[in-house]
């Protein structure tokens, strides 16, 4: 099984250390790619700009263009924009089976 992470930042922060940034503390970011190391799990920095659920192909925005991206299995996480959850809402409307949308 081969799985990829893709995510618009390259940095992790834990949500429950908000709190501190909110106090004006500095909140300790780190990077995905480091946090995935050995695990078998492959990161992408980008924004999915479409999905196309027929042919399994994710087309995604990165800093040098864009990459194409196939999937067996698709799990979409939590889209931080009312209007990022209304496109991709509109892209899975047709309930593939393929794809797991958690909102």
């Amino acid at each position: 099984m081969k799985i990829t992470l893709l995510n618009a930042s390259n940095l992790f922060v834990e949500r429950l250390r908000l709190h501190e940034f909110a106090a004006n503390r500095e909140v300790k970011r780190r990077p995905l790619a480091n946090i995935l190391r050995g695990m078998g799990v492959s990161f992408v920095q980008g924004h999915v700009s479409s999905i196309d659920t027929e042919q399994r192909v994710l087309n995604v925005e990165i800093e040098t263009g864009t990459r194409r991206i196939g999937y067996d299995k698709l799990l979409y996480g939590h889209p931080t924009s009312s209007e990022q959850k209304t496109t991709l809402r509109a892209y899975i409307s047709g309930e593939s089976p393929n794809v797991k949308c958690l909102l």
